[in-house]
């Protein structure tokens, strides 16, 4: 009678101590997503035909994620000439790309963005009698651990100002007959 109450209640207990989980629940880590870091490399700024030494609210940029063999970073998800556009504080993308914990991504980015640019991003067409000047900058070995990708725009065109004054003596015509630009080696433009 007490033997049948606590042999029972004994057996419980013992199960409940025996039956302890022993595995840990498993937290699933969440995706980390890319994100963009972007500015403008000294040297040159002043020269370029974009005159601005940093990105303004509403710039625009075009982004393309590779992965290290060159070939788009998710199969099923387009990563070419995705859209990023400047809020005055970050860089926001109407694309989110997560990133792969076995895959390193590198991102290749241009300004200002144009929608009509070949998805390959092997190469941008520049429109040189538009004067329109196109930054471009790329970022490697962007991971889940590292997910910002810092991106340091260098221009593609740049602009040379000359001014050619004629001395108050000089009583010649003021023609030019050959003019010499140098910058490290020689080249001669006639």
């Amino acid at each position: 009678t007490i033997l049948s109450f606590f042999f029972p209640c004994l057996l419980t207990a013992g199960m409940m101590v025996a039956c302890t989980d022993d595995v840990t629940p498993s937290v699933e880590q969440p995706a980390a997503y890319l994100a963009i870091e972007a500015k403008m490399e000294e040297g040159g700024v002043n020269r370029a035909a974009i005159d601005s030494t940093g990105f303004q609210e509403g710039d625009r940029i075009g982004i393309f994620v590779r992965d290290a063999e060159g070939n788009p970073y998710l199969s099923d998800q387009n990563c070419s000439n995705l859209l990023a556009t400047f809020d005055g504080n970050q860089w926001v993308m109407d694309t989110r790309i997560a990133l792969q914990a076995d895959k390193k991504a590198m991102v290749y980015a241009y300004a200002p963005y144009d929608e009509q640019v070949m998805t390959n991003g092997d190469s941008i067409a520049i429109d040189l009698s538009r004067q329109l000047d196109i930054l471009h900058g790329n970022a490697g070995d962007v991971t889940p651990e590292h997910p910002t990708a810092n991106i340091g725009f260098r221009h593609a065109l740049a602009r040379i100002s000359v001014s050619v004054l004629r001395d108050a003596e000089d009583v010649g015509e003021g023609r030019l007959t050959r003019v010499r630009v140098q910058n490290g080696g020689e080249s001669d433009c006639v």
